[in-house]
């Protein structure tokens, strides 16, 4: 009897070691030979490509296009929810927002249906309040599906810092979750606030600049361009779309990186990807926070690094060029041609 407990303590130890580490483990989607499947950080292939698009994990569990239709898999590669949606937003805050038959849905990571609300679009949960579009107007509904901003408002972004971004006619405002508006309709555009700096970049007569959540400006309308802060800095660019360079600015509104790029990203574990000119030659490579090349220009197409330290890059053309997954020392991880 007392060796059956200790056999099945052992046999019990194993298995939640094995679910640690396969929800640790890094996954990453590859396209081979037509089909979808994911790589481990060691570059090893230990989900087979079978199907017909793989995204991102997200909260343990990937989208997956199996026959026309999506569904989820875990780390293991099991199917956890079937694919029988016609469109699927990643896991986020616990809940997938999926789209079958015409019906919004929201699902729980057992697949289970938590929220149905009666909407023509729905978006994915954000600060625990998602927007839906009813009878052509935006609003946002809760966790239990309660309408707690009424769809009266003809766009709208995402609850960011228990705010969120509503367009009334042609100007933006922000109102809380009870839907009074707490930063006035003002503003040609806005974004979602940072939730590592507590300011939104915003649209201010044509030029942009940064509020707090009280409304107050705390830097300047002074760019062509601005965008969120990410990684501790904000993308900003000088200049218009089509000759305008991009820098990064600091919380205060000072440069860290100057704007001397034709092309940029947002900062993300610590490196952006940068382009400096226009030419069809010049390639994109990555700096650090104080601007200076720790990968040098090679890539036709760069990404973003993600929050495990890998980013998706190509080197050459679509069609016979080089593509994979570096590190943050720019070494191939894996590649396919």
């Amino acid at each position: 009897m007392i060796k059956s407990i200790f056999t099945y303590i052992i046999v019990l130890g194993i298995m939640i070691s094995s679910s640690f580490v396969s929800s640790a483990q890094v996954l990453l989607p590859i396209k081979k030979d037509g089909k979808y499947g994911y790589i481990n950080e060691k570059g090893e292939v230990v989900i087979q490509p079978k199907y017909e698009f793989a995204n991102q994990f997200y909260d343990g569990l990937a989208s997956v296009k199996i026959e026309g239709k999506k569904g989820f898999i875990d780390k293991g590669g099991k199917l956890i929810i079937p694919a029988e949606y016609d469109k699927v937003a990643d896991f986020k805050e616990g809940m997938a927002c999926v789209k079958k038959a015409g019906q919004w849905l929201y699902l729980d990571k057992t697949g289970k249906v938590v929220v149905s609300p009666d909407c023509e679009k729905a978006f994915s949960f954000s600060n625990g309040t998602a927007r839906i579009q009813k009878d052509g107007k935006w609003g946002y509904i809760d966790d239990k599906g309660t309408m707690i901003v009424k769809a009266i408002y003809d766009d709208a972004h995402d609850f960011t810092e228990e705010l969120g971004g509503v367009k009334k006619g042609e100007i933006w405002g922000y109102v809380d979750r009870t839907g009074k508006v707490v930063i006035e309709f003002e503003y040609a555009n806005t974004f979602d606030f940072s939730s590592s700096h507590e300011l939104a970049n915003v649209d201010i007569n044509g030029k942009w600049g940064y509020i707090n959540k009280a409304g107050e400006t705390k830097i300047d309308a002074e760019f062509d361009k601005a965008f969120i802060f990410w990684d501790g800095l904000a993308l900003v660019r000088v200049g218009d779309f089509k000759t305008g360079k991009y820098g990064y600015i600091d919380e205060a509104g000072s440069y860290v990186v100057n704007p001397k790029y034709f092309g940029a990203h947002h900062y993300a574990n610590g490196l952006a990807c940068v382009k400096k000119s226009g030419s069809k030659t010049d390639k994109w490579g990555y700096i650090d926070k104080k601007g200076d090349y720790v990968i040098f220009p090679q890539f036709e197409y760069p990404s973003e690094f993600n929050e495990d330290g890998f980013a998706k890059v190509r080197i050459g053309d679509r069609k016979t060029g080089t593509q994979g997954y570096i590190n943050k020392k720019g070494e191939f991880i894996w590649k396919d041609k």
